[in-house]
C-alpha cells in the first residue's frame, strides 16, 4: 500500500532525497552535505500526518507537562 508519494514535479524534494549522505558508518545524516534540511521538513509533515502510536497501558497515568 502506498501512503505517501511525491508527485514528479517536485524536483527539489527529489533531489534532496536522492543526494542526502550519512556520517559514515552510521544512519545519522550528514548537515554538511546541505540536503538534510527539506529532507527534515518532509519528515515532520510525515510524522504529523501519520505518527507512530505506541500502546499505553491502561494502568499508566497520561504524562502531562507541568509548569512549576
Amino acid at each position: 500500500t502506498v501512503r505517501f508519494s511525491i508527485d514528479a514535479k517536485c524536483l527539489n524534494s527529489i533531489r534532496c532525497l536522492e543526494r542526502q549522505i550519512y556520517k559514515t558508518g552510521t544512519s545519522i545524516p550528514d548537515k554538511d552535505g546541505g540536503f538534510d534540511h527539506q529532507n527534515d521538513s518532509l519528515g515532520y509533515l510525515v510524522a504529523h500526518l501519520a505518527p507512530i502510536k505506541k500502546p499505553v497501558r491502561a494502568t499508566e497515568k497520561p504524562k502531562r507537562f507541568t509548569h512549576m
